[in-house]
């Protein structure tokens, strides 16, 4: 009886340490920026505690104003098509601001995530990138989607990510190399399963994707197998320098 007693204390007083923990880094000091997701908040409850009241009227003016003649879901998918309309600019800093002002109408939303993953892979920081697409696919709702069938554009830019990831673990760390290069190929065999919904100017990209996972995931028969049905459909693709480096690569491996 004692025993479960101590055990009863010990787990009470660990829950209390998490609540704590939780309330501290929801209350936490930190310097909030247009350019960061979720403005360099860590989650909502943050951001709402260190915004000021300046920034909390802009926030309230902001929300009032496009969901005036609009719904709110109406409202964060015209406000998420604006990030993507800034991405295509390489305008990344305006996209930020754009996927966070939709963040800040739902904080769930998988085009938000995927928002983030995209910009944090255009500057590089790929493990970022990578955590935000994990995320973005988790939370996928067709309901929330812009378009239909958004998912699939969502696998193919999570796969580039994962595979860029990949390459730099290649040399430092094959573990982790193959583990994102299994992701991808999960993601990519499942596009290429649904060849009728997917935007045909990707799918020349979702094959040559596809040998790449397999090459890093070290099944180097798999990737030339992959890579010459792609090049037999989209004979074009051999021009291009990724497929010319990547023919090499292949050589080398003796396939």
């Amino acid at each position: 009886m004692k025993k479960k007693i101590l055990i009863s204390i010990a787990s009470a007083v660990l829950i209390i340490l998490v609540i704590v923990g939780i309330r501290s880094l929801n209350s936490a000091p930190v310097t909030l920026s247009n350019t960061l997701p979720m403005y360099g908040a860590n989650s909502y409850k943050q951001y709402i505690a260190n915004r000021s009241l300046e920034v909390k009227t802009l926030d309230e003016n902001f929300i009032s104003d496009v969901t005036k003649n609009q719904t709110k879901d109406e409202a964060i998918k015209s406000t998420v098509r604006n990030g993507w309309i800034s991405i295509a600019k390489s305008d990344t800093d305006t996209a930020m601001m754009r996927f966070n002002q939709a963040w800040l109408l739902d904080q769930d939303n998988f085009n938000v995530l995927w928002g983030y993953g995209t910009i944090y892979g255009i500057k590089g920081e790929l493990q970022k990138s990578a955590d935000y697409f994990d995320k973005a696919i988790e939370t996928y709702s067709e309901a929330k989607a812009v378009t239909t069938n958004d998912y699939l554009s969502l696998w193919d830019d999570a796969s580039l990510s994962y595979l860029n990831l990949s390459d730099t673990y290649l040399k430092d760390s094959p573990k982790k190399s193959k583990m994102y290069a299994s992701k991808a190929i999960k993601l990519l065999t499942s596009s290429l399963s649904q060849t009728d919904k997917l935007p045909k100017n990707i799918i020349p990209q979702v094959m040559f994707l596809l040998s790449v996972a397999y090459f890093n995931n070290e099944d180097y028969e798999k990737a030339r197998g992959q890579y010459d049905m792609t090049v037999k459909a989209y004979p074009e693709i051999k021009s291009d320098t990724s497929a010319v480096s990547f023919e090499m690569a292949l050589k080398e491996k003796g396939v």
